[in-house]
């Protein structure tokens, strides 16, 4: 068992977790994959999606404006970019996506595709 160090034991629970967001990947009996990704605060027209070269590429970032002096700062206001190679047997001309209340819903079908960024639908 490791001992916590004086410093660790201050720190509040959410110190120390990733500002990636989290992504849940399942793949079905016929072959599809479904990557659901976790964008709180993130808006539809800040999220850019791309395939390239079997490469799946989620890029967004989080913006808005600020009049007053921050206090406390624990909302991450930078942009991520995460990619995902998931395999040649992936149809990009057919993949579908939807957004709605903080969640990217991708669906990946099989087949080979072309280089395309992704038209994301809005549910909301």
């Amino acid at each position: 068992m490791k001992a916590k160090r004086a410093a660790d034991a201050e720190k509040p629970a959410w110190m120390g977790r990733s500002r990636i967001p989290a992504v849940d990947i399942s793949r079905y009996r016929d072959g599809r994959f479904v990557l659901r990704c976790e964008l709180p605060g993130v808006r539809q027209d800040d999220l850019t999606v791309l395939m390239k070269d079997n490469e799946l590429t989620i890029k967004a970032h989080r913006s808005w404006s600020e009049e007053g002096l921050a206090l406390l700062r624990e909302i991450p206001r930078e942009g991520f970019e995460r990619r995902f190679v998931l395999g040649s047997e992936l149809n990009a001309d057919n993949i579908s996506a939807r957004f709605s209340q903080g969640i990217l819903t991708l669906e990946i079908p099989r087949g080979k595709g072309e280089k395309r960024g992704i038209s994301i639908g809005n549910t909301n």
